[in-house]
């Protein structure tokens, strides 16, 4: 009897195991994974190694993965790709050709998700990839995915992508910015918006903000005057040169800068066209990219990068763990942060008010970019 026994356990296990070995290779080829490989994560980074935006997002990112169970080179692999679009990779035709060499490598390596940090990457990366079978994740990105949707299907909304897109938007908060530069200065009229027309999204992403000023004018203290778009570093100094003169305008809200070109045609470092305006503008510059305040710029309320990246390595997970990107909703960045910089304010001749001072969450007493300028207390 006991024999009998053993012998039914032996032959009803057998094929039991048979089975779900059989169904485990099913799901590691249906993953792109193969057995006993871990899962993989493709970064591609619209800029160089460590620059713009990304190169936060992703600490927060590696961040957060660490804490939900992922580490590289432990149980997962990440892989970069840097398109150096802001300076090396200029050009609509070399920006495409990176994104064509990030697919390429892609399609080499399969990884079990991509993450595209930034809009460049999301236009040459993420967008002809959509509706395939490959998972993608973005962070960063500026221009409203309605705007790019309806160039590029990729989503059915953002409550339900519905596709194999998802991600945390980096809009701005330019309305937040306006009403803490208010604060600062409770005279001020007239401020000026001034944006780069170096590449297509970068222009959108400042429509979407004097769009926004348009149908909710309560939300921005301080009239818009006018809007200027620049594609060269000799433009952008004359239009400071004449704003200096301009006693209508109070503030300058610097809304993206980036990619300009010097007059032979070359990209001019970020960090030059800021040198420049610390030197020689008189009036205060505000910013809803806050990782321009520490450089110098006055003050600005923006993304916690940081944070936001967290937020990406949480969707990262849904998908390592077996999620879809069509069944995960796509975000705005829930954490904001107000930054101020006293030594630019110092410079310039402001008092920072105290109720600016307790609601910051980072107070600079030096300009990165402007190193001789520092601030002392009275």
């Amino acid at each position: 009897m006991v024999l009998g026994n053993l012998m039914f356990r032996r032959y009803s296990v057998m094929p039991l195991a048979s089975i779900l070995l059989i169904l485990f290779y099913t799901l590691c080829l249906a993953g792109n994974l193969q057995p006993n490989q871990k899962p993989s994560i493709l970064i591609v980074q619209s800029y160089a190694k460590g620059e713009g935006c990304g190169g936060r997002l992703e600490v927060g990112m590696i961040e957060e993965l660490k804490k939900l169970g992922y580490e590289d080179g432990k149980n997962m692999v990440l892989h970069h790709f840097y398109m150096d679009t802001r300076t090396k990779y200029v050009s609509p035709e070399q920006c495409r050709m990176r994104g064509k060499l990030a697919i390429q490598m892609a399609r080499k390596i399969k990884p079990t998700v991509i993450v595209v940090f930034d809009d460049t990457a999301f236009i040459y990366v993420a967008l002809p990839l959509a509706k395939t079978s490959q998972q993608i994740v973005y962070g960063g990105v500026n221009v409203s995915p309605e705007r790019y949707n309806a160039k590029t299907e990729f989503m059915k909304s953002r409550e339900n992508p519905g596709y194999n897109i998802t991600g945390v938007t980096e809009e701005a908060t330019s309305d937040h910015a306006t009403q803490m530069m208010k604060e600062i200065l409770p005279s001020a009229r007239g401020m000026v918006l001034i944006g780069s027309d170096m590449a297509p999204f970068l222009r959108q992403i400042a429509e979407d903000t004097i769009n926004d000023i348009k149908k909710n004018p309560q939300n921005y203290p301080i009239e818009l005057k006018s809007t200027h778009f620049v594609k060269k570093f000799s433009q952008l100094k004359k239009l400071y040169s004449d704003l200096n003169m301009n006693n209508s305008i109070d503030a300058i809200h610097n809304h993206d800068i980036t990619g300009l070109l010097d007059d032979n045609g070359r990209g001019v470092k970020h960090k030059e066209i800021v040198q420049w305006i610390l030197r020689n503008s008189k009036k205060p510059t505000f910013v809803w990219m806050v990782d321009w305040v520490p450089m110098g710029f006055l003050g600005g309320v923006g993304i916690n990068l940081n944070l936001c990246g967290h937020q990406v390595a949480q969707k990262v997970v849904r998908v390592l763990n077996g999620g879809k990107a069509a069944d995960i909703p796509i975000e705005r960045p829930k954490y904001h942060t107000i930054e101020i910089n006293l030594a630019r304010a110092q410079q310039l001749g402001i008092d920072i008010p105290s109720s600016v001072l307790l609601a910051a969450d980072s107070l600079y007493t030096e300009m990165t970019l402007l190193p001789e300028y520092k601030y002392t207390m009275k």
